[in-house]
């Protein structure tokens, strides 16, 4: 008889303001930075505004994983400036990965 393995597990949401600091962490940003608020009735979206950030797709991964926000938008302006939108639904859970590999074990 297999016995399956989940490999994901529920966690508490992380409070908005150590979203944001693993974020500002996770871009790297360094100068001419500042971030927005939104919350509506089941989601929040924290707003990143710079024109000096760096961040590749494991850095946005582990964003992810670590916040339960995800980079749902990046839009760049004429001014210089970019706008990055990271966005979750408030529902004071999330599901984080927790395989290794993503290969399933089995016993």
């Amino acid at each position: 008889m297999q016995k399956k393995w989940l490999d994901t597990q529920m966690m508490m949401q992380l409070p908005i303001d150590e979203c944001e600091e693993w974020i500002w962490q996770s871009l790297n940003c360094t100068k001419d930075c500042s971030f927005e608020y939104v919350k509506d009735e089941n989601k929040e979206f924290l707003i990143f505004i710079t024109n000096d950030f760096f961040a590749d797709a494991k850095a946005i991964e582990k964003i992810r994983k670590t916040t339960g926000m995800s980079l749902i938008q990046i839009s760049t302006h004429r001014q210089g400036y970019s706008e990055l939108w990271f966005g979750r639904y408030n529902d004071n859970w999330f599901q984080v990965d927790i395989s290794l590999d993503s290969k399933r074990v089995r016993k």
